[in-house]
């Protein structure tokens, strides 16, 4: 995507419009609504927080200029995204999740446009399976501190615009698996963390440990860059490695952990 058509302009700011009106049904105020508006205007846009006027809803005024890029426009979105979900202890308590309603309004908005990104996590990005969506969600939602950091790092640079850094999004993949591995086994590399828990009772077919000792030796591989310096040549990982490496990275976490969790109700 290099632009943004009238029609997601228009859809993007509707969204923003029902936020609005979904946090005064359920929270009897608006203030939350133009907390999150001056936000963007003191740390996102740089201004003067008693330049702020109460009531100027800055997201939309943003996303409607003609001077602001494609990506920008995103950029915004995402930091609006980012704010609600830091400040959910603060906000929500027992309330409707009004970040889960943005970002699934996002969403239905982006597929209802035949748009080519979802939101996931809290970034925009590219990948729009429902399976691939499903699996690297599911991994940052129930993962300890530090794979989780490392998966949504992965995810981050993947989705950076306007150039995505595909090298340490690979990168930071990777270290998600080895620090599940380590808090799992107590081993760095995944091959003596698989070993590890065979012996513990995990059984793992052959080729399938094969294929992921693999995907650990090409992130290792001093061609690609991914975990050392380039030795050689000029290799630059693509879109589509970037996208495969975060997903297989997050399913092969989720693999283990619901082999380790059916070993332990044996």
């Amino acid at each position: 995507m290099n632009t943004i058509t009238p029609a997601l302009q228009n859809a993007l700011c509707s969204c923003f419009d029902r936020l609005y009106s979904f946090i005064r049904a359920n929270y009897g105020s608006d203030s939350y609504y133009y907390d999150l508006q001056r936000h963007i205007w003191t740390r996102f846009l740089d201004q003067r927080e008693r330049d702020y006027v109460y009531g100027k809803d800055v997201i939309s005024l943003y996303l409607e200029s003609p001077r602001n890029n494609w990506f920008e426009k995103f950029d915004i979105i995402e930091e609006a995204l980012w704010f609600m979900e830091d400040n959910k202890p603060v906000f929500y308590q027992e309330r409707p999740l009004c970040f889960e309603q943005l970002k699934n309004d996002l969403n239905n908005e982006f597929e209802r446009l035949n748009i080519g990104h979802r939101v996931v996590d809290d970034c925009i990005t590219d990948i729009v399976t429902e399976c691939e969506i499903e699996s690297v969600e599911m991994t940052v939602n129930h993962s300890d501190n530090q794979v989780k950091e490392h998966l949504q790092k992965a995810i981050m640079l993947y989705s950076q615009r306007p150039e995505a850094d595909y090298r340490n999004s690979i990168k930071e993949s990777i270290s998600a698996v080895e620090s599940y591995c380590r808090k799992k086994t107590g081993e760095i590399t995944l091959g003596r963390a698989l070993k590890k828990l065979e012996d513990a009772g995990i059984m793992i077919h052959p080729r399938l440990k094969s294929a992921f000792e693999q995907l650990y030796a090409y992130t290792n591989d001093g061609d690609t860059g991914i975990r050392h310096a380039l030795i050689e040549g000029e290799y630059v990982p693509s879109h589509g490695e970037a996208l495969f490496m975060l997903v297989s990275c997050s399913a092969l976490i989720n693999y283990l952990e619901e082999s380790s969790s059916l070993m332990s109700m044996e």
